[in-house]
């Protein structure tokens, strides 16, 4: 009996074990959802950590909030809205308690821009019945807004569905999947979501397990994953089969993929990450999967594994110290290798450039400089090396000190000879060192910093006061932070391989910007006093003595293998480090349109580009033929572009540019010419008279580019484009020369 209870035991709690790790409302996604994240919820677990104590014990969090409440509903014009925003808030109130996920399910491109289908997801359970209410109060304001019509009911299987068109291309459909509401973005993604069945979920896709696996664990609070193979697939051009990817000529748009490889990235295939409750801290791991060799930019994350002589000459008093591994010389190889592979003949330019740094600082900074430097770079402030803030000094490992000095020497001298008399060069001794700083004085004004460096033993040491480094000579490795108690404690959350670290030392810098809080605090709170938010007394911030029982030492460390890289993190609360990889996932999910919306302008300003070049070119033509246009676009092409017919057509379509053959243009173009044969002299109002403009289907038949006779070129929309071209019919005189090219509206 004893052993069966015991087996059972263990069962329940691997059980248990099993629900806490599993990312939330997954069995309710496709499999091949693009972009995920998920919010377990409200818990116990959350509710004891030191955050979750912090808004649960702390009663002026809760009043600050209804006084921020009182005075958003104070500045609300209005009944209805008054009604919407308390349903909203309320509505917020029911959420974020519950288990969340919002996900982008796929990216459709097929006329326009790329525009992401997104769903978000809430697991209401018993509360579903209330936040229905709460919901339906806030949709009768909106349908209200929307006026008639813009909501519409139907019944998908057993769902009743409500759709709100917000505009013509956005639709917005709500609903409940038994006690889990549902809302969409993108035609038919509510109907994917209610027909989709157990094994074609998200749970089921083995690379999103495999990646969760690596990242999640027990007490996972937030979760997110990015699919960035299938995103690529989704937003990049197709590479040639079968042909390498390739620079193009100068000036030219390189192909993305080409920047990609360059970059280091092109092989990331996927982003999975948590924060997970540890220890009533919340411990971040973030994995970014992509196989060795890590170049580009992710070789600023690979330089090597710091160890503790690294950082020997940190104090234990630190607030603050950021230390890595990358060496300068490899960096700027690097970036040799990029812009070669980019844009081969930029290379000379970044040759040129070099060419005049070295002139100017009297020493080659390639031969001399950064050759002499070693690979471990330390940024650390500490009270005992002069403050906070004013205590910051860089370390940086020296290779070759002799050469180093003298490539000092130069730049010193190079400062002095460009500002003669207005900057001195002085020493001050420290133990045997001789640390060396300018003195600098602008339009008669002292300047308040006196920027400083050193090179001790194997170390430059540089700071924006010679105080700091003196110091930090006199007090190396006296007390250092890797033998501190503090750092060690949080220190062992984290990967012992890594290549870049970042300690924060929270206490304390609380401690040094208490006083600015608490100006800035009492400001805040007599501000909602007089408005009539608040009613009572209320302690924000918190007293100290309360605070600090909240707070504890932040660390995030950066390591890697041969298959990605992975980045953790240990605080007491959302930070940098806890919230930055789940906001970058986060701004995945949501900032599809804006990215598509990017490439659209981006392609359309290309597009007006070609239509001012026409049109100029139309001017010259008539300046050339008594001030009469074209007869067409093609006697245009080979006097006055050089037979460059990629004028003809826009990125927008995607055709392939049209040959020149004999003269005569064969093959598809984007622009369409409005005034073959005419007399410029005769039109009476130019800047409204159409040249040319875009072919609207380039635009799914809404607004379109034009170019006007007087040279101008703008965008318009639906409704200006055709006043335009009644404006235009009303003036034109018809030649008996017709064009191809006329338009069909004509």
């Amino acid at each position: 009996m004893k052993l069966r209870t015991i087996v059972l035991t263990w069962a329940v709690l691997a059980a248990a074990a099993q629900v806490l790790a599993e990312q939330p409302l997954t069995d309710k996604l496709p499999a091949k959802t693009l972009a995920y994240v998920g919010w377990s919820g409200r818990s116990l677990v959350l509710d004891g950590s030191l955050a979750g104590q912090m808004l649960i014990k702390e009663p002026a969090v809760g009043r600050i909030l209804a006084g921020v409440r009182e005075l958003l509903v104070k500045d609300i014009g209005g009944e209805s809205d008054r009604k919407a925003f308390d349903a909203g808030w309320a509505l917020a109130g029911i959420a974020w308690q519950k288990p969340i996920a919002l996900a982008v399910t796929d990216v459709r491109a097929d006329n326009g821009p790329p525009m992401p289908r997104v769903v978000l997801l809430i697991d209401l359970g018993a509360d579903r019945a209330e936040f229905s209410a709460k919901l339906d109060a806030l949709l009768t304001e909106l349908a209200a807004k929307l006026g008639e019509g813009a909501e519409t009911r139907r019944t998908v299987g057993t769902v009743e569905a409500r759709a709100f068109r917000l505009d013509e291309s956005a639709t917005v459909t709500l609903g409940y999947l038994g006690e889990t509401f549902f809302a969409t973005f993108g035609d038919g993604l509510a109907e994917e979501l209610i027909q989709l069945k157990p094994e074609a979920s998200l749970r089921t896709n083995k690379a999103f397990a495999a990646a969760m696996q690596e990242v999640g664990g027990e007490n996972e609070q937030l979760s997110y994953y990015v699919d960035v193979e299938s995103l690529k697939a989704k937003l990049l051009p197709p590479a040639p089969a079968g042909e390498p990817v390739a620079s193009g000529p100068r000036g030219q748009e390189p192909d993305p993929r080409m920047v990609l490889d360059a970059l280091g990235v092109g092989r990331l295939s996927a982003v999975a990450g948590s924060v997970r409750i540890v220890d009533r801290g919340m411990y971040t791991r973030t994995r970014f999967f992509t196989p060795a060799p890590h170049q580009g930019l992710l070789m600023l994350l690979t330089g090597g594994t710091l160890s503790d002589a690294d950082l020997s000459d940190v104090p234990a008093d630190a607030d603050f110290a950021l230390a890595c591994k990358l060496s300068p010389s490899a960096v700027l190889a690097e970036i040799r290798r990029i812009v070669r592979q980019v844009e081969p003949e930029a290379e000379k330019d970044l040759d040129k450039a070099l060419a005049q740094a070295d002139k100017a600082i009297g020493a080659s900074l390639e031969k001399d400089l950064l050759v002499s430097l070693g690979d471990t770079w330390v940024v650390s402030s500490a009270a005992s090396q002069g403050g906070f803030l004013t205590g910051t000094m860089l370390t940086v490992s020296v290779k070759d000190a002799d050469k180093l000095n003298k490539a000092l020497a130069s730049l010193e001298a190079a400062a002095g000879s460009a500002q003669p008399g207005v900057i001195k060069a002085l020493t001050v001794k420290a133990g045997r060192a001789d640390v060396r700083y300018l003195a600098a004085t602008v339009e008669k004004f002292p300047l308040p910093i006196a920027p400083a460096w050193c090179v001790q033993k194997d170390k430059l040491y540089v700071a924006l006061w010679p105080q700091v480094i003196v110091s930090a000579v006199e007090n190396a490795g006296r007390n250092p932070l890797v033998k501190s108690e503090a750092f060690a404690a949080v220190r062992q959350k984290v990967s012992a391989k890594g290549s870049m670290l970042c300690y924060v030392n929270t206490p304390a810098i609380v401690r040094h910007l208490y006083p600015l809080s608490l100006l800035g605090g009492s400001m805040g709170t007599n501000f909602l006093v007089s408005q009539g938010g608040m009613e009572g007394g209320v302690l924000w911030p918190l007293p100290m003595s309360r605070l600090e029982k909240y707070l504890t030492p932040e660390i995030s460390v950066v390591s890697f293998d041969d298959k990605g890289i992975t980045l953790e993190g240990y605080s007491a609360g959302p930070s940098l480090a806890t919230g930055l990889p789940a906001v970058a996932a986060l701004g995945t999910s949501i900032s599809l349109p804006a990215l598509g919306r990017a490439r659209q302008t981006a392609k359309q300003t290309v597009s007006a580009s070609n239509l001012h070049s026409l049109s100029v070119g139309m001017i010259m033509y008539a300046a050339d033929h008594e001030g009469k246009t074209p007869p067409n676009i093609d006697v245009l092409i080979e006097p006055y572009f050089g037979s460059n017919t990629k004028l003809l057509v826009s990125p927008l379509s995607g055709r392939p540019a049209p040959r020149l053959v004999d003269g005569k243009i064969v093959g598809e173009i984007d622009y369409v010419f409005v005034c073959p044969g005419i007399q410029m002299s005769e039109v009476e109002n130019p800047a409204e008279f159409l040249m040319l403009y875009e072919r609207r289907e380039n635009y799914d038949g809404a607004g379109t580019n034009a170019a006007f006779l007087d040279g101008h070129v703008e965008h318009l929309s639906r409704e200006e484009f055709f006043k335009a071209l009644e404006k235009t019919k009303a003036a034109l005189k018809k030649s008996p020369e017709t064009d191809k090219n006329s338009p069909q509206d004509f």
